[in-house]
C-alpha cells in the first residue's frame, strides 16, 4: 500500500511538472490552467498543482510512468483547452483599444475586424440583435451603418464590455462570453454589471496577423461601399413627374409644378451629398485620433477631448 502511495506521489510530481513546463512556455495555457482553477490564491505552482491534481492525474495515475512522456502530457492539455474554445472565437482574443470606443458609423467596420466566430450582441436604442456569432450579423453592404443612421439622429459614442452568458459557468470557455455594444449613455444593469469579466489580452505572432488581415479587408469593404455611394450620386437623375390634370383642378393653380420639383430635388440631393461629405471627413478625423490613441500620443482624457471638438464641428458645421 505504502509503495503505491509512494507511486502515485512520484507519477503526480513528475506530472505536474511537466504541465508547468509547458505553462512556462506558453501564457495561454497558463491563463487557462489559472481561469480554470478553483481556488486562485498562492504562486502558479500550486495553481498549477491543484489544476492538475483535478483534470489530468485521474487519468493518468493509472497508467505506467513510461507513458508519462511530455508528447503524451501536451496532448491531453491540448485537449482540455480545445474543448474550451471548440466553435467558438474567445472574446480574450479582442485587443481594448480596437472596441473601447467606436464611433456608431464606424461600427460595422469594427465588427467585420473581429473573428466570425466571436459571440456579439449590439444593441442600440431599440435595436438588439440578441447574442449572435460576428458572421449572423447583418453587416458588410452598410445595412447596419444604414439602420443606425435611421434610428439614431445625434452622434454618441458606442462603447463595449466583455459579459458572460447568463446561466453559464465563469470557466473561460470561449462560448460562454460574448461582447455587448451599446451606447455610452446607455448602461448595464446591475445584474449585467455582475457578470462583466476582465482579463488581459494576448495574442500571438499568427493571431496579430489574422487581426491585420480582417481589419485591412473590412477598411476595404467599407472603401467599396463609399465609392459606390459616390458613384451611384453622380448618375442619378431626378425624375420630372409627369403633370397630371383633374377636373377639380384650379385654373389659376400654377403650371410650373415640375420645375419648382426639379429645383427642391436637386436642393435635397447637394443638402444629401454633402452631409455625405461631412461624415466621411468627420471618420477620416475620427480614425486618425483613435490611431493616435492606440499610439500612446493622446491621454484617454484627452482624447475623448478631441473627439468631442470634432462632433461639435460635425453638428454645428464647422471645418472638420
Amino acid at each position: 500500500m505504502a509503495k503505491k502511495i509512494q507511486n502515485n506521489f512520484t507519477k503526480f510530481i513528475k506530472l505536474a511538472s511537466a504541465v508547468k513546463k509547458i505553462a512556462d512556455k506558453d501564457r495561454d495555457v497558463l491563463d487557462y490552467i489559472i481561469a480554470n482553477t478553483e481556488k486562485k490564491s498562492g504562486s502558479n505552482w500550486n495553481i498549477i498543482q491543484r489544476w492538475t491534481s483535478a483534470n489530468l492525474f485521474p487519468d493518468f495515475k493509472e497508467k505506467p510512468l513510461s507513458e508519462l512522456t511530455a508528447i503524451n502530457i501536451e496532448n491531453a492539455i491540448n485537449s482540455e483547452t480545445k474543448t474550451a474554445s471548440e466553435g467558438c472565437a474567445s472574446v480574450f482574443k479582442v485587443p481594448n483599444g480596437d472596441i473601447a470606443e467606436t464611433d456608431p458609423f464606424d461600427l460595422e467596420q469594427t465588427l467585420m475586424s473581429l473573428d466570425p466566430n466571436l459571440k456579439v450582441q449590439v444593441k442600440l436604442n431599440e435595436f438588439d440583435t440578441g447574442i449572435v456569432k460576428v458572421k449572423d450579423l447583418p453587416i458588410g453592404n452598410g445595412e447596419l451603418t444604414n439602420l443606425i443612421r435611421g434610428l439614431y439622429p445625434d452622434i454618441e459614442e458606442v462603447v463595449s464590455d466583455r459579459l458572460r452568458i447568463k446561466g453559464r459557468k465563469n470557466n473561460y470557455k470561449n462560448c460562454n462570453y460574448f461582447i455587448k455594444f451599446f451606447f455610452e449613455n446607455d448602461e448595464l444593469t446591475q445584474e449585467e454589471e455582475s457578470r462583466v469579466v476582465i482579463k488581459k489580452v494576448t495574442l500571438t505572432t499568427e493571431e496579430e496577423e489574422a487581426l491585420k488581415l480582417r481589419k485591412k479587408e473590412a477598411k476595404d469593404s467599407r472603401g467599396r461601399r463609399v465609392k459606390n455611394v459616390d458613384d451611384k450620386s453622380k448618375i442619378r437623375k431626378t425624375k420630372v413627374p409627369k403633370k397630371t390634370t383633374s377636373k377639380t383642378e384650379d385654373e389659376n393653380f400654377p403650371t410650373n409644378n415640375a420645375e419648382s420639383t426639379k429645383s427642391s430635388k436637386a436642393e435635397t440631393l447637394e443638402i444629401e451629398k454633402q452631409k455625405t461629405l461631412r461624415f466621411k471627413e468627420f471618420n477620416i478625423a475620427r480614425e486618425q485620433l483613435t490611431s493616435e490613441f492606440k499610439e500612446g500620443i493622446w491621454t484617454k482624457k484627452e482624447f475623448k477631448a478631441e473627439v468631442l471638438a470634432l462632433r461639435s464641428k460635425l453638428e454645428k458645421g464647422g471645418v472638420i
